[in-house]
Parts: C-alpha cells; sequence; structure tokens
C-alpha cells in the first residue's frame, strides 16, 4: 500500500486551484497550468543569514525581503547577523552562499537607523536597500555593485496620507531603468501611497507621490523596460498596471488568476511571452505565474506549492519573488525557506544592460497530458535530457496517492505513458514525474 500525501497540498490552496471560475471579466481562466517543486531550498536554520536568536536565546528569524542581481544573477539578500545589517550573496544555481556585500559605519549606524527590509537592482547592477524603521526617516542605500562600498543616497522623513496604524515605507521597492536614468519607487506595509524618486548626480530626490486605493498597491514592482508602465500588486487589490509618470492604473488580472493577497511581483519578457511572478502572504495559497503577452487577457501558467510542514514556525508568505536570468524563478517567504524553481517560460529577452546565463538548464520536461479532460484513457509524455531513475505517480484532489503508473531507469530522450483511471471517479487528479533530484507536477481531469 503506497502512503499517502507524497504530494503536499493544503486544503485551502487545492481548494483555490480546484475552485477557479470565469469572472464577469471573461479573462483565461485555465486548467492548462502546473505545480511546482523546487529545484533547491535552503530551510532558516541551517545558514546564518536566514536565522539567528535573539537576546533570550530564542529563535530570530533575520529576513523579510531580497532581490536578484539582473546583471550577475545572484540572490541578494538583507538580513541582521549578531545584530549587524549585512547583505548575503548566494548563487543562484545552487543556493551555496557566496560572499557579504560591504558596509560602512555611515550606513550602519544604529539600530533606529537602519533596518534593511528590502533591495533592487537595476538591470545594469546598481543596488538600491531601503529601511524599514517604523516613525524614522526612510532611508535608501545604494551599491553600484556587488563590491562597491555602501552610500545613503535619500534620509527623509516621508508622510503617508491615508496610511492605517502601523503604515511603513519599504516592503514595496523597485527600480527602473539603467546607468544614470533611474526611478526609485517605494511603498509600503499599511500605506495607500507610491513614492517615486529619480536618480539625480547621485542622489534620490522626490518626483511624485501617488495615493492609490486604501492600503493599495505597491507592495511590489515589475519593471517593463522601455514602459512607463510597471506591474504592481498589494494587499486587496488586483495585481494591475501602475503608470509611475501619471499614477493612472491599466489592465489588471482578474481575482479569479490571481489571488487579491499577493504582495509583491515581478515582471520578465520572453521568446515565448511576457509574463508576472507574484507571491501571497498565507501559506495557503500557492505562488503564481501569470502569462500577461495580453495584459486584457492573462492566463495562469504555473503554480507553485508551498511545503508548510517543511517551514519554521510563524509561516508567512511576505519575503520576495524574482525571475532568475534564465527565466526561473527564486522565491523567499519571509522567516521561511529560500527556494529556486524551473519554469519552462522561454528564453529571457536581453535588454540594455543585461545578459542572459543559463545556470540552471532544462534537464527535464513533463507535457500536459493528452488528451485532456480524458475518459478513460491518457497519454502522459516526458523529455530528459540525460538518463534518470523514473517514476510517474497519480495522486487524488487530497494530495493521496492513487497509482504508480512508471518507474525505472531511463534512457535521454522522449517517453510516454498510458494511464488508463477505468476504476477512478470523476475528479481532477495530479500526476508527477520524478527524474534523479528532478520533480515535476501537473493535473490531468477525467470525466465520465
Amino acid at each position: 500500500m503506497k502512503p499517502t500525501t507524497t504530494v503536499r497540498i493544503s486544503t485551502l490552496c487545492l481548494a483555490f486551484v480546484l475552485g477557479m471560475t470565469l469572472s464577469v471579466s471573461a479573462q483565461t481562466v485555465t486548467d492548462d497550468f502546473e505545480l511546482f517543486d523546487p529545484v533547491w531550498q535552503i530551510m532558516p536554520a541551517d545558514v546564518d543569514f536566514l536565522f539567528d536568536f535573539n537576546d533570550q536565546g530564542e529563535p530570530a528569524y533575520t529576513n523579510q525581503g531580497g532581490t536578484v542581481n539582473r546583471l550577475t544573477g545572484n540572490i541578494l539578500i538583507p538580513t541582521v547577523i549578531d545584530g549587524d545589517p549585512q547583505v548575503a550573496v548566494v548563487d543562484a544555481a545552487d543556493g551555496s552562499f557566496i560572499t557579504y556585500m560591504n558596509m560602512t559605519e555611515e550606513v550602519r549606524g544604529s539600530d533606529a537607523r537602519l533596518h534593511l527590509i528590502e533591495l533592487a537592482t537595476s538591470r545594469d547592477g546598481q543596488i538600491f536597500g531601503v529601511n524599514q524603521v517604523l516613525g524614522a526617516n526612510l532611508r535608501i542605500y545604494y551599491w553600484a555593485d556587488e563590491d562597491a562600498d555602501p552610500v545613503v543616497v535619500f534620509d527623509d522623513l516621508v508622510d503617508k496620507p491615508g496610511g492605517g496604524q502601523f503604515s511603513q515605507w519599504g516592503q514595496g521597492f523597485g527600480v527602473l531603468g539603467t546607468g544614470d536614468d533611474l526611478t526609485v519607487l517605494v511603498s509600503g506595509f499599511q500605506n495607500p501611497n507610491i513614492l517615486v524618486l529619480n536618480w539625480d548626480d547621485g542622489q534620490l530626490v522626490q518626483e511624485n507621490k501617488f495615493q492609490t486605493s486604501a492600503f493599495g498597491y505597491g507592495n511590489g514592482f515589475g519593471e517593463i523596460p522601455g514602459s512607463d508602465y510597471v506591474w504592481t500588486n498589494g494587499a486587496g487589490v488586483e495585481a494591475s498596471l501602475f503608470n509611475y509618470k501619471t499614477g493612472e492604473l491599466g489592465a489588471s488580472v482578474d481575482a479569479a488568476i490571481l489571488p487579491l493577497n499577493n504582495y509583491d511581483i515581478d515582471y520578465i519578457e520572453t521568446d515565448i511571452g511576457n509574463f508576472i511572478l507574484a507571491g501571497p502572504d498565507y501559506p495557503e495559497e500557492p505562488f503564481s505565474v501569470v502569462n500577461v503577452t495580453d495584459p486584457n487577457d492573462p492566463i495562469l501558467r504555473h503554480l507553485i506549492v508551498f511545503f508548510v510542514e517543511d517551514a519554521v514556525e510563524n509561516v508567512q508568505l511576505t519575503g520576495f519573488v524574482h525571475f532568475s536570468k534564465n527565466g526561473n524563478g527564486v522565491v523567499m517567504s519571509s522567516n521561511n525557506p529560500l527556494m529556486y524553481f524551473e519554469f519552462g517560460i522561454g528564453s529571457p529577452i536581453p535588454t540594455s544592460g543585461e545578459t542572459v546565463s543559463n545556470d540552471t538548464p532544462e534537464r527535464v520536461r513533463l507535457d500536459q497530458n493528452y488528451p485532456n479532460p480524458f475518459n478513460p484513457s491518457t497519454l502522459i509524455v516526458y523529455h530528459l535530457n540525460d538518463a534518470a531513475e523514473v517514476s510517474i505517480e497519480v495522486f487524488n484532489a487530497a494530495g493521496q496517492w492513487v497509482a504508480t503508473i512508471s518507474e525505472g531507469m531511463r534512457q535521454a530522450g522522449t517517453h510516454q505513458v498510458s494511464f488508463d483511471a477505468s476504476g477512478l471517479a470523476s475528479g481532477t487528479y495530479l500526476y508527477q514525474l520524478r527524474a534523479g533530484d528532478r520533480v515535476m507536477t501537473r493535473t490531468m481531469t477525467l470525466v465520465k
């Protein structure tokens, strides 16, 4: 008898996945999406830059944000080590720690002056960090590259009209442009404002401040190169296009495709389409990849399931999401694992200041079963770049094992297996391919 829950999906998460319906906006809601496991993940207790102890000897989780350097491809994570602010540099290929970026006394300051919460980079690798100290000045820091010393480039007390009791600056942070043509966008928790800052002779100068809906947009920003629009999202609002020069909103993604409680967002253009990656604030819902090639008709592409049983206490998913240089994804939940996923959404289109690397080439691909929906049998096709030990298993909507339909050593190439569901009830099922250390999962629908 096969043990249950090889695939771990919470009830609420699966209810969201299986219960999506078309909204009045008539955007495309499709069941042709994939559920992903990470290529690698780092647990907080395993590394210093994600885990520490407070003065009482209790676990203190030291990070809330991060980014991917769009020039080098390295992951950058603001953290606190033994009370001192640091920025950890991590290799996206395998999650290994590389080094800490330079800090200076001017930037480090006292506990009241610096609490790095978020980082963002320009497409040519210039790095900005922002603090989060309730009621204190908004301070922004700048590194010319990963080897440079930081300097303070903005230090001012900026009001937050319409903000909540705990409104802050810093959780929403984005950098647009290259060279000296830079714009920085800032928002934050319970803060309905988006601050627009322009780069001027080595300092950031306020250009504008837009007030959106209550506690609205600005929790994340995805740059669209060459456009005055960015993708943004926030608590209780649909992910939308936002014009950072006029404050106008454009097309949005219906809540039936992307839930309203997403707290970070990124954007990428590849040779097969344009995509956003968004992250939620609760563990019961997955991270999502949405095809926004046509912003008026977005299509859910992937769901990234967060493995709650692997998390530490105080589970939150308000860390960061970011596409890697090769179109894969890096996600980190506040106080929880750092994870890397392969998406298979094509090769990124380079823009000024960017080069594309293949840090983790696609070694395994699992196709959508055909036909789908099916009755009673369907064909599953997968592709291997190298020989591997393979198994394909089927699970029901509760994550319980149903059947093993193939296992054993398989050579490189394309393979297909048939699945006969004559003895199963109608419904949505998951089929999971394990090939060596790679795991990929998709859904299929049996209709009798």
